[in-house]
């Protein structure tokens, strides 16, 4: 993404930046939330950062031998308010230089700090990258049906993905679905499959070598369950 993103002026680096954006605007957001105590000041200064770190194209300066684009890119969220903090005000910021739509993303962040008091500004930006990951393969995987015209299952699905237990039993969705059990359990097992396979893809873009895709799936169950 990042390598795609330093072609200058090309349709791949519009689409890196807007995807690099979609899943770093809610860990950077939350880590600014959690270093303040004024969301709107929070606001300002998230859509601050990013038209910085565009403006001035730090992504450049990312080094896959130097570490994680996740770690490069708090740096720099820690450098930037470190800055700001000497400044007495905080202008509104809205030139539209983020490609993508912020209103969900404050939501969705804004529950996950309500409902993690404890966690450090680190940490909620490492769990918030590790949703934003989540997201970026459930999309995908969504995609695919819907390309192969079988959103309704998806939808009827996806909730099963996380294998949790408090889902609606089996018995319940096949009837919805017109199914037999064994059908919707088959299903099941297979869009899981999937989900995994394309979050091993989702990884392998930001590591060096095959080797370290395991490391970093330990570090995504971490970032969830801390």
């Amino acid at each position: 993404m990042i390598v795609g993103a330093r072609q200058r002026g090309t349709a791949e680096a519009e689409a890196a930046l807007e995807k690099l954006c979609r899943t770093y605007w809610r860990p950077v957001f939350a880590f600014v939330r959690r270093s303040l105590p004024n969301e709107d000041v929070a606001q300002d200064l998230t859509q601050g950062f990013f038209e910085r770190f565009l403006e001035k194209e730090y992504f450049r300066d990312a080094d896959q031998l130097r570490g994680r684009f996740r770690s490069f890119l708090l740096v720099c969220v820690k450098n930037f308010l470190a800055n700001e903090r000497d400044k007495q005000r905080t202008q509104r910021r809205g030139g539209g230089a983020i490609p993508v739509s912020i209103d969900q993303w404050l939501q969705e962040s804004g529950a996950e700090l309500a409902s993690n008091p404890a966690l450090t500004p680190d940490r909620i930006y490492e769990r918030q990258w590790a949703h934003s990951m989540l997201e970026n393969v459930r999309s995908k995987l969504r995609l695919e049906f819907v390309e192969s015209g079988r959103t309704g299952v998806f939808d009827t699905l996806h909730v099963y993905l996380a294998g949790e237990g408090d889902e609606s039993p089996y018995n319940a969705v096949a009837d919805q679905m017109q199914m037999s059990v064994d059908a919707v359990k088959k299903n099941v097992e297979r869009m899981r499959r999937r989900f995994g396979h394309l979050l091993r893809e989702e990884i392998a873009q930001t590591v060096q070598h095959p080797s370290e895709i395991e490391d970093e799936l330990r570090f995504l169950r971490g970032a969830l369950q801390s």
